[in-house]
């Protein structure tokens, strides 16, 4: 009976939509993909991402900011990185540098940064460390408030 109502339910790509936004943010980019890898027409595609914007159920900064809080939290990398990752997912340029401005201003990098830099000073060493995340597109500045939080500076 749940199957039945779960396939009703879905049968129009406003519906589909909304489904797929209550599991995650989405870019209209992917969101249009989605629905029309699932077979909606692209009238109806265009209906209702102009109905979910309109409502703010789609919202290209929430993404951004959503998708840059869990890249730091799970695979840390620097701002030029993360534009760059987010462009590929299809957020406006301008809406990427907003999010990715306010987050390091706000300093949300350092403490991930921080804990991403503690794991990999076991394995690593120190220059190793460094040599990694400057790699993963940190500034030094970056890396060394990252370490300050461990007591730690670059070429102590």
């Amino acid at each position: 009976m749940v199957g039945r109502f779960y396939f009703h339910f879905m049968n129009t790509a406003y519906d589909k939509a909304l489904y797929l936004l209550s599991m995650r943010e989405h870019t209209e980019k992917e969101l249009r993909k989605k629905l029309s890898d699932k077979g909606y027409q692209k009238a109806e595609i265009d209906d209702a991402v102009g109905k979910l914007i309109a409502e703010g159920s789609l919202s290209e900064k929430r993404f951004a900011e959503a998708y840059i809080r869990s890249r730091l939290r799970k695979n840390p990398e620097g701002k030029e990185m993360l534009r760059l990752r987010l462009r590929e997912k299809g957020t406006p340029a301008d809406i990427s540098a907003e999010a990715l401005n306010e987050a390091w201003e706000n300093e949300d990098y350092v403490k991930p940064l921080s804990q991403y830099a503690e794991s990999l000073l076991r394995k690593k060493g120190e220059s190793g460390t460094v040599a990694a995340l400057l790699r993963k597109g940190f500034k030094n500045s970056e890396i060394k408030a990252a370490l300050s939080l461990l007591d730690r500076d670059i070429g102590e």
